[in-house]
């Protein structure tokens, strides 16, 4: 995707206290006052309408929660960005910019994020992301073993605490590490992870919130196998001490209905 913008402006970084006043336009030798917030809301409106207006079909993201998310799956992604020390100059402005509106698009897809940021101008961010290591996803197949038995298990995070410690481990779990990220702005901030960049990162935790299994798509693995893998335990167990079991003591045993033959 590709949005037009004017080229003729030339822009310079000034540090001051909120994400939008910190780029402003020169023509001349002269700087323009940047835009207030509410103004700054009204220009956001503005641009998306007229990219609807083209065609372009916009998934917005915002946030009103201090913490940013709010389930297990969002806030764990947040925590795990709070956890890159050499990203954190950006990332107070990342989630202001989040909860002023200011991400008019946000997609997930197969191991990438595209996004659209309002600043002075449409920016566009893409995020892409290694895949999970094939190793580090063998064992923690292999972790899940008893611990998920169902989808919504996995998609609300109700893990055990033994599982759950295993995929948040920062550089065992799930999460990506910095090295498995790589990040393209066309904004003129040479930082590696610039506010634009810092607003995606925070918006993706967001969207999970309501469909948590674009994690899975992002990190390219199927969280079936999650599952897959657990009750494949189960059965094993079942059909060893088949004698021992019925319906009745599997569903308490397990939390799952199996129909033996």
């Amino acid at each position: 995707m590709s949005i037009d913008s004017n080229q003729e402006d030339e822009y310079v970084y000034e540090e001051t206290d909120t994400w939008m006043s910190s780029l402003s336009r020169t023509k001349g030798g002269s700087t323009s006052r940047s835009r207030g917030v509410g103004a700054q809301k009204i220009f956001a409106k503005q641009k998306a309408a007229e990219l609807e207006s083209n065609g372009y079909v916009l998934e917005p993201v915002a946030s009103k929660s201090k913490t940013v998310a709010t389930t297990f799956w969002g806030q764990s992604w947040c925590q795990n960005i709070n956890n890159y020390e050499d990203y954190f100059y950006r990332l107070p402005q990342g989630r202001s910019a989040l909860k002023n509106e200011m991400v008019i698009d946000l997609k997930i897809k197969h191991l990438q994020a595209e996004a659209l940021i309002i600043d002075q101008e449409v920016i566009e961010v893409k995020i892409t992301f290694k895949k999970i290591a094939e190793e580090k996803w063998k064992a923690l197949l292999k972790g899940s073993k008893g611990h998920v038995t169902e989808m919504a298990a996995v998609f609300s995070g109700e893990f055990s605490d033994d599982f759950l410690a295993l995929i948040t481990e920062p550089n065992e779990g799930v999460f990506p590490h910095p090295d498995e990220i790589s990040m393209d702005c066309n904004c003129l901030d040479h930082a590696d992870v610039c506010r634009h960049v810092a607003a995606v990162l925070y918006g993706i935790g967001v969207r999970l919130d309501s469909r948590p299994e674009l994690f899975f798509k992002m990190r390219g693995v199927d969280p079936i196998e999650l599952v897959q893998q657990s009750q494949k335990e189960v059965m094993e167990v079942i059909e060893v001490n088949r004698s021992d079991f019925d319906g009745d003591s599997i569903r308490e045993l397990f939390d799952i209905d199996v129909i033996l033959d």
